[in-house]
């Protein structure tokens, strides 16, 4: 059962940083996994929690077991890994979520499955949280 949806038009696809010749920092997972300094990578973390947290304030308190499902759109006529685009989207969503105490956490208990879907058409990530029966 879906619990909310949420649609963001245009979401950000990369963060400048830099004074005198900006360099592009493409949003994927590789800025948490790759060689990038640690103040850069938090300066590009709290942006894009920024750009988020507008968007999810309509997410209600959730006590069951959920899935994150992230649907990227974009129009750009390129292949890229969903996993990269999806991880860096969904482990942002996960903190906002447990930071603004709408989870109690984001361990299994109550994440218990992520899904990234890529859809070609107007830029815009889709974020639905679905309740999940417990097995228990």
């Amino acid at each position: 059962m879906v619990i909310t949806e949420i649609e963001i038009p245009e979401p950000i696809e990369y963060i400048a940083i830099g004074k005198k010749k900006p360099k592009k920092y493409y949003l994927t997972a590789n800025i948490f996994y790759g060689t990038i300094n640690h103040f850069i990578r938090a300066d590009i973390v709290t942006k894009c929690k920024w750009f988020l947290h507008n968007h999810l304030q309509k997410i209600p308190k959730i006590e069951c077991p959920i899935a994150l499902v992230i649907e990227y759109h974009t129009e750009k006529n390129t292949e890229f890994d969903i996993d990269n685009k999806g991880f860096f989207w969904g482990k942002l969503i996960q903190d906002w979520m447990v930071k603004n105490k709408k989870i109690a956490g984001d361990s299994t208990k109550h994440i218990q499955v992520v899904c990234y879907i890529y859809k070609r058409g107007i830029p815009k990530l889709v974020i639905r949280l679905e309740s999940i029966e417990d097995a228990e």
